[in-house]
């Protein structure tokens, strides 16, 4: 017995192992350096030939003692190449060493599907992908072929029987999510090989970086929509309920457990195409507008066999009211479909990673925020005599900055932690006239402006009331940042002709238009808040 290489079209006929890994097993170097028959495991390998002698075949292909782990290359090359080997191969012998050949027939049908072969990420594409298939008991007494024990298999692994036949064909009529879900209940010792394990069945290739840990079924994913537009890739469920926003993507095969029925439409005239970039996954989707303003159903292009007039979708959460970012958020949605109105289609980005404001601080946009306050007409007398708090207010350059989010002696309004809003944050100010000619602005009769910005709409906003300063920090206190998006205000006295019309608005850094976005358009520069008192 010993290691022979071959290449491309000079290989010749082999049977290939597929087994479970045992204590001491043989390896390339024990092979090379004669030390093989001395390892517990190499009683497999010399039945396995046995087996191959049997069957007229003079070769046979064991992963444990014909790949070179100590070279690199070697490994990501066979494991790149692992499903088209087990398909070539003359025969598969599947060994089973937990299964004992003495159980009863009834027994050994029960016993057979709980097998731990039946439990590793590795032997899915080895039950799968060979031509011919059959089982070993642990002495190696022969159980049948994976034809005869089709229907059990299928019956506890919920892999479609059709796909059992040994036809490659019949397997690419399967979906995305149909083929994951086979692979939702297995495992492996590596996380990242419970990606790798299953690229051949999809027909991709990815270079292994051990050590990326579930990174590796993102990379999966993000290969095999690079070669197919099936949208049953977006049909899972979430089984991590500790992440309210998720992006488009699964974290595991077990998240497709349910999607044993998902398929895709087939439509040949026309497509949705999408693409990952580094803003999330690009996709001109058809959404449907729910009664919470920032929540759409977003419709995919598959079906459930199982009720195939219900439309099937996902919940989308629009990350800003303004933007076109999005998150996604609960599981695989069902819908009817009737008397729905969808929204004219649009490019919009699923991000792949999402730190919701809401829920993590993140976003730290109202740091930045400043307003440069600017008081002008014909009462342009009036000056800003208090603040609160008084900390925001840098008097000689007019300004409103945001507080110190880490001084803990800093005073607090009624409002939630501004923190879980975006960094929101808001400052009141009080106007008071040199002029004593107008009654109007008696002590009693002075204006607070409270200017503010609201991270949850990325806005910033403003009102203006009567008071005076022994109302300032009771009016901030009390005023809410949350929903306010007002880019304007006015105050007046009606009935009073003496009264002088006050009109507040905000502008953009450039002194002119407000833009939609706040975040887009910090450049460094304050806002503008101009004070018009006539």
């Amino acid at each position: 017995m010993q290691i022979l290489e071959f290449f491309g079209k000079d290989i010749p006929p082999y049977v290939i192992l597929s087994h479970t890994w045992g204590n001491d097993e043989v390896t390339f170097h024990d092979m090379r350096n004669g030390e093989a028959r001395s390892q517990q495991g190499f009683v497999k390998i010399e039945r396995c030939c046995e087996e191959a002698v049997k069957d007229g075949i003079g070769f046979a292909w064991i992963d444990t003692c014909c790949i070179d782990k100590a070279s690199s290359s070697e490994l990501s090359e066979a494991i790149n190449s692992m499903f088209q080997w087990y398909r070539h191969a003359e025969k598969c012998y599947a060994y089973l060493s937990d299964l004992s050949s003495q159980l009863s027939k009834e027994d050994i049908e029960k016993s057979l599907p709980s097998c731990r072969w039946f439990t590793r990420g590795w032997t899915l594409q080895e039950l799968i992908a060979p031509k011919e298939l059959i089982f070993f008991a642990q002495d190696w007494t022969p159980l049948g072929d994976r034809s005869h024990w089709a229907t059990i298999i299928s019956a506890a692994t919920f892999i479609h029987e059709a796909a059992l036949t040994g036809s490659v064909q019949k397997v690419e009529t399967f979906s995305v999510a149909q083929k994951f879900s086979w692979a939702s209940n297995r495992h492996t010792t590596r996380e990242e090989d419970m990606a790798y394990c299953l690229m051949g069945l999809f027909g991709v290739h990815m270079p292994l970086l051990y050590g990326e840990g579930s990174q590796a079924f993102i990379r999966l994913q993000e290969e095999i929509m690079k070669k197919s537009d099936d949208q049953t890739i977006f049909a899972w469920s979430q089984t991590d309920m500790d992440h309210q926003y998720r992006g488009l993507l699964a974290s595991t095969p077990g998240e497709f457990e349910q999607c044993t029925d998902i398929a895709p439409f087939r439509n040949w005239k026309s497509s949705q195409s999408y693409e990952n970039t580094n803003a999330g996954i690009r996709l001109t989707p058809s959404l449907l507008r729910t009664p919470n303003d920032t929540l759409f159903f977003m419709s995919l292009q598959c079906y459930d066999q199982r009720a195939p007039e219900r439309m099937l979708g996902i919940d989308l959460v629009k990350l800003s009211p303004t933007g076109d970012q999005y998150a996604r958020i609960n599981n695989l949605q069902y819908h009817m479909g009737i008397g729905c109105k969808f929204l004219e289609r649009q490019t919009i980005y699923v991000r792949n990673d999402v730190i919701h404001p809401e829920a993590h601080n993140f976003i730290e946009t109202g740091k930045f925020v400043r307003f440069h306050i600017s008081v002008t007409g014909q009462e342009s007398s009036h000056q800003i005599t208090h603040a609160w708090p008084p900390d925001q207010w840098d008097q000689h350059h007019q300004m409103l900055t945001p507080p110190n989010w880490f001084d803990a002696t800093r005073p607090k309004s009624n409002q939630p932690d501004p923190g879980l809003f975006n960094w929101s944050w808001h400052a009141a100010l009080l106007l008071s006239s040199s002029a004593t000619r107008d009654a109007f602005f008696s002590e009693d009769a002075k204006l607070i402006v409270v200017i503010g910005y609201n991270g949850r709409e990325d806005q910033c906003w403003c009102q203006v009331d009567f008071g005076s300063s022994e109302d300032l920090e009771d009016v901030w206190t009390k005023t809410p940042y949350s929903g306010v998006t007002k880019m304007s205000c006015s105050l007046g006295m009606d009935g009073n002709s003496r009264a002088p019309s006050v009109l507040i608005t905000l502008l953009g850094p450039d002194g002119a238009t407000y833009p939609e976005s706040v975040t887009s358009s910090l450049d460094g520069q304050p806002f503008v808040t101009l004070i018009q008192i006539d």
